[in-house]
């Protein structure tokens, strides 16, 4: 069991207040930022979680088992495909894109059923 609290890192101040790391969800939700900080504290503290897999998170704090695709960004049909069959699989989804605005930006994406 991991305990947190809700307080959450963020820098600026008044109408510029932006978290950290993971952002709030678009209906003003702050699981994915809760979750984040769980991850963060089992590991000692956020930066040894930077540049981490979605999935080993999902895999710890769930306990479900889970499965790593590596897709080539060259073939988008076959990488689609195999998004498309985990999705409809009624799998939690997510998305990992590392090095799109630099070599320590990173992009995780949760696919969620409408």
């Amino acid at each position: 069991m991991v305990t947190i609290d809700d307080y959450l890192p963020y820098k600026g101040s008044g109408k510029d207040v932006k978290l950290v790391y993971e952002r709030q969800a678009a209906d003003g939700g702050i699981w994915g930022p809760l979750l984040e900080k769980a991850w963060a504290k089992t590991n000692g503290y956020y930066l040894r979680t930077e540049g981490g897999s979605p999935s080993d998170a999902f895999d710890f704090l769930t306990g479900a088992p889970s499965t790593r695709y590596y897709t080539d960004p060259k073939n988008v049909d076959a990488s689609y495909e195999t998004v498309r069959k985990a999705y409809n699989s009624d799998h939690l989804v997510t998305c990992y894109v590392g090095g799109v605005g630099g070599p320590k930006q990173v992009n995780a994406y949760g696919l969620p059923k409408a």
